[in-house]
């Protein structure tokens, strides 16, 4: 095993990683929904946000291990530091540095290794978030480039962290609102609002308006707006819990808005003091985080569909149909599975050109998407195999949706290329049957119905 060198920096990189006061810290939830999304994302059994400390290696966030911390010389987010890009080992047992590495040989197993760095704006190199397996295999382009997207989000949020903590940190040595502090947290991007401890609203800054829709006129001497009839019993539990403690405390909530929506909200909110030391009120800071919401929303659709039809990837029926044998299972209920075929689709490749064969497939699966139900679920199972999960449907409702889709595929005109037909198998889940199974009799009821002429269901 040969341990990591020092970065030639090592002493600002030290100092810059203990100003975040992080560092053996609870755990929060905008830091495990990062390493859950890359555990996901990537297929890994493990995903870590790995802070580099001067002896150690501890983890903010952990998915598939126990373990909070391990020996910095063991670590390969030491190595994954010394460079700017995203480091990959494909196998450790190949790689000198890691053969005989004792997260190698022994548990965790580690095989394969991908560690994007957690780079400060200054260019500081706190750690890694790395997803893990436990057998070699290398990384796409396209999975690289997501690691860094959030490994990039999980510095974003350390950076906001760090903002709440500062401006908490402030509420509490100043216990009085002054102009000059007004001033400032006017200037603030986050919302930062004071209140009395019935929840009246005290102060109510710039950006609080922007983000709420309420000014500070109608906020300041009233209830929290933004707190709904339904969720004051919950923000009455959580005041006594932050007079009864005097911590500052951080959540995730929905708000509403002026407007009658209601937002994703990161709180973070502290006690404020008087002069005897008793909690006087409390300061709190709120980020919207609904485009954070969407962008995850986004890489989760994108990990479990087909970028060309936008019908769901395997990954995404794999997902789904784990559900749906559950509940069909539970209720006793018909579930159904239709396998489609382009007929002759080499020859359209190769007679008018991939990208008219390109045309045909997105022609065909957008026919099939407005032959489904809103519960039903269209899939690229290959490259010109397209399959419906049908839930609710028995066999003979399987087979005249087929046929439906098979006679609209029929008349499909596409620009610059000739007519084409589908063929299709149907089958039934059986109780206790492997989907696998299921999938496999359709499979054989598709190749009848190419065997006996193709443009036909069986």
């Amino acid at each position: 095993m040969k341990p990591a060198a020092l970065p030639a920096d090592e002493a600002v990189r030290l100092a810059a990683l203990q100003r975040y006061q992080v560092l053996d810290t609870p755990a929060e939830r905008p830091f495990d929904r990062l390493t859950e999304l890359c555990a996901k994302l990537l297929d890994v059994p493990i995903a870590l946000i790995s802070l580099v400390d001067e002896q150690r290696q501890w983890f903010k966030s952990r998915v598939g291990l126990s373990a909070h911390e391990t020996p910095r010389e063991v670590a390969f987010c030491s190595h994954a530091i010394l460079g700017d890009a995203v480091m990959m080992v494909p196998d450790a047992l190949a790689d000198p540095r890691f053969s005989d590495n004792p997260l190698v040989t022994g548990d965790p197993n580690i095989r394969a290794y991908l560690g994007a760095p957690l780079r400060t704006p200054d260019g500081q190199k706190l750690g890694t978030l790395c997803a893990i397996d436990r057998r070699p295999r290398s990384f796409s382009a396209d999975q690289v480039a997501l690691l860094e997207t959030l490994s990039a989000l999980a510095m974003d949020e350390l950076e906001l962290r760090f903002t709440r903590q500062k401006a908490i940190m402030l509420a509490e040595r100043n216990r009085r609102t002054t102009a000059q502090l007004q001033n400032l947290l006017d200037q603030a991007p986050l919302a930062i609002f004071t209140l009395a401890l019935d929840g009246t609203v005290t102060s109510w800054n710039r950006a609080s308006e922007r983000i709420f829709g309420f000014t500070a006129h109608e906020a300041i001497g009233h209830f929290l707006p933004t707190v709904g009839p339904e969720d004051r019993d919950e923000y009455a539990d959580f005041a006594r819990k932050i007079v009864a403690t005097r911590e500052p405390q951080m959540v995730q909530r929905r708000r509403h808005r002026k407007d009658g929506t209601t937002i994703p909200i990161d709180l973070a909110i502290g006690p404020l003091l008087d002069a005897s030391g008793e909690v006087e009120g409390f300061m709190t800071i709120a980020e919207d985080v609904s485009e954070r919401h969407r962008l995850e929303e986004s890489l989760r659709l994108a990990a479990h569909s087909d970028p060309m039809t936008g019908l769901a990837n395997r990954r995404g029926f794999v997902e789904a149909s784990g559900r749906e044998l559950a509940r069909a299972a539970r209720t006793h209920t018909p579930l159904s599975f239709v396998l489609f075929d382009i007929d002759h689709f080499k020859q359209v490749n190769d007679r008018f050109g991939h990208s008219t064969g390109d045309r045909v497939l997105e022609a065909i699966a957008e026919t099939l998407r407005n032959c489904l139900r809103a519960s039903d679920l269209g899939v690229r199972w290959g490259g010109d195999e397209l399959l419906a999960m049908l839930p609710d449907t028995g066999l003979e409702g399987a087979r005249l949706l087929a046929e439906r889709v098979r006679s609209e595929v029929a008349r499909l005109a596409v620009a610059g290329a000739a007519a084409v037909t589908l063929s299709a198998g149907v089958a039934q889940w059986q109780i206790d049957e492997a989907i696998v199974a299921t999938l496999s009799r359709a499979d054989e009821r598709l190749y009848r119905a190419k065997t006996d002429g193709r443009d036909r269901v069986c």
